[in-house]
């Protein structure tokens, strides 16, 4: 999509005309302890890094306070063999983190980020700049760098800069709280837990009694929330924890009905609330799990312009798979309309963890998709030229990314006599891996109306699917990795213990999940086809580890859902949470593709594609590391 760079609103020099700049290794700033509010020049040399082949790049800074305060893209300057910008920090800012980028590729420093921190007079690192580096790391650096780290080492971490800075504490406890209730041991929530109990010994302030509401749920006082709640309710009605209260409260709604006034009144008493997006987009998913299709529409086109996206895309979802086409066909239209309007003049704040150019491009890809699902709802009711019209429409923005609207729109070219240009579309995505074997269909279709018979088919076809398989080989050897795996022994489902270092001398995929995950559950259909692939093979295990769970009986709710799903895989318990911190993983679905030396080879986080896309990947990487 288009790449938009953003012009600060600070100061942003980009050096016109500077000579012999000097530059130290990969990275380096001017002045080296830069102070509050002072200008920094920052030094990047790309040779050796993933972008040394760019012919530009651009930094990303991500200021920081007790939480993340922003997120700026600025293009840099190349100077001799490397490139430079300068800005002057937020007045807000105790340190930054920085990456850099040239389009998809970011060098985010071995996934350390390059940490800034802001100094005293005295050359001193701020404690507040070691502390938010402490929060980044236990979330949002996490979430939107991708950085390195794993809930054990940040507790530590923590721990120790409150030792060295008793000061800090305070502003930070809830971050280091959320980082002891994701560690999930026993030691851990009991340290949450002794944390509650000394701030309830003590003279209550604001934050205080907002961080009781908050954790008291861990510990067995869970009783006491209410009272918590009520406080906040009442004595700092404007705290930003007093709208997930009202919010919680909001969402018990029995009802559709009675949801839709309750976040009306909700609306009224928090305008500004960051929750209203996704409160919304509930109220329309409540009348569509109701089947009350009237009221979905009617409350769709009434919070078009407030929801969240994902209302629209959900709801023509799932009626257009339980074949309520014609519903899901008005919802996808509302859907349409107010994805298009939010693209081009967004009514919402940009959120601080995004850059303008990454925010317009997830506005964007947000419109894309639903006139992708909507293209799709045409061609089911027969419209192809409608449907035609979204999907290419839908292709300008995704340019060829999404296998699914590929698909479609390849199947439409051919539907439509479109030959010429059907073959020579499907060419391409296939050569790029971004096609299917469904697509070879309508190849084929195409082939025979342009070539009069099959003839020289299958030699034509077979250098595209062959060209696309080389690419994806050649991308997965370039994420090739080579970590130890550490060992683990949990038991399964049915109570039999499984000890990792028995699977020594095979492949072991080690698929983190829980049943609260919604990318983990949208997997399972692929990891079972991709298990039952290798069932028979001895070399090659699936390892399905349930983690994180927010439930009592954590055994029974995993059995209930593989059960009644009729899943057929190994499944182990990490009910205490000891493993996903050894393998130090920050967010679910994660996949472990291990080799027959017990190393991890390759690493995966999340879901997004298409099952075949997923089998087909993991089957390149098994191949791989059988070669």
């Amino acid at each position: 999509m288009k790449k938009i760079i953003l012009q600060l609103s600070f100061v942003a020099l980009l050096f016109a005309g500077c000579q012999n700049i000097e530059f130290d290794g990969k990275f380096s700033i001017e002045p080296l302890k830069p102070e509050l509010n002072e200008s920094i020049l920052v030094k990047f040399v790309a040779d050796e890094t993933k972008l040394s082949k760019s012919n530009s790049v651009d930094i990303i800074l991500y200021q920081y306070d007790v939480d993340l305060l922003s997120t700026t893209e600025i293009a840099m300057k190349k100077e001799g063999n490397g490139w430079t910008v300068e800005f002057t920090p937020e007045a807000d800012a105790k340190g930054i983190i920085i990456t850099f980028k040239n389009e998809d590729i970011v060098e985010n420093n071995n996934s350390n980020g390059f940490v800034v921190y802001l100094n005293d007079k005295d050359g001193n690192p701020l404690p507040e700049a070691i502390a938010g580096h402490d929060v980044a790391l236990s979330q949002w650096g996490t979430w939107h760098l991708e950085l390195e780290s794993d809930n054990e080492s940040t507790r530590i971490k923590f721990e120790e800069t409150f030792k060295k800075f008793p000061e800090v504490k305070a502003p930070y406890l809830d971050f280091y709280l959320y980082t002891l209730s994701r560690v999930g041991t026993e030691e851990a929530m009991s340290k949450l837990a002794e944390e509650l109990v000394q701030i309830n010994n003590n003279e209550l302030t604001e934050e205080g009694v907002v961080v009781l509401a908050k954790y008291l749920i861990m510990t067995d006082k869970k009783d006491q929330i209410e009272k918590y709640d009520k406080i906040i309710l009442e004595k700092y009605p404007k705290n930003k924890y007093a709208a997930t209260i009202a919010n919680r409260l909001m969402l018990g709604a029995d009802s559709p009905d009675e949801l839709k006034t309750g976040f009306i009144k909700f609306m009224k008493d928090y305008p500004n609330s960051d929750l209203l997006k996704v409160s919304s987009y509930r109220v329309i998913r409540k009348y569509i799990d109701a089947n009350d299709i009237e009221g979905a529409i009617e409350t769709a086109e009434e919070f078009k312009d407030i929801t969240h996206p994902f209302a629209f895309v959900y709801s023509t979802n799932k009626l257009h798979t339980d074949n309520n086409t014609n519903a899901a066909l008005r919802i996808a239209l509302i859907g349409v309309e107010a994805s298009k309007n939010n693209s081009i003049n967004p009514k919402s704040i940009k959120p601080n963890y995004l850059t303008k150019s990454a925010w317009d491009e997830d506005r964007e890809s947000y419109y894309a998709e639903m006139l992708k699902i909507t293209a799709s709802i045409q061609n089911d009711l027969g419209n192809k030229s409608e449907a035609f019209k979204l999907a290419e429409e839908a292709q300008l923005l995704f340019k060829g990314e999404d296998i699914e609207l590929n698909e479609l729109y390849s199947s439409l070219l051919v539907e439509l006599g479109h030959f010429k240009k059907g073959m020579l579309v499907i060419e391409k995505y296939l050569s790029e891996n971004k096609g299917s074997n469904t697509m070879l269909k309508y190849l084929e279709t195409a082939y025979i109306e342009i070539n009069g018979g099959v003839a020289g088919y299958e030699e034509y076809a077979s250098k595209f699917s062959a060209a696309g398989e080389a690419k994806l080989l050649e991308k997965l050897k370039g994420e090739m990795i080579d970590e130890p795996v550490p060992d683990f022994e949990l038991k399964d489902i049915n109570g039999n213990r499984v000890k990792f270092s028995d699977y020594k001398g095979k492949i072991v995929i080690v698929d983190f999940w829980a049943t609260w995950c919604g990318p983990c559950k949208r997997s399972f259909p692929a990891m079972q086809e991709a298990n039952d692939k290798y069932n028979d093979n001895p070399n090659v295990e699936f390892l399905f580890i349930n983690s994180w769970e927010r439930v009592e009986n954590k055994l029974e709710n995993a059995k209930k859902f593989i059960d009644e799903n009729g899943y057929n895989l190994t499944v182990l318990m990490d009910s205490k949470n000891k493993v996903i911190s050894k393998f130090k993983v920050t967010g679910i679905p994660t996949k472990f593709i291990i080799g027959p030396d017990q190393n991890i080879k390759f690493k995966s986080v999340g879901f997004a594609g298409t099952n075949e896309e997923l089998v087909q990947e993991l089957s390149v990487m098994i191949s791989l590391l059988n070669n």
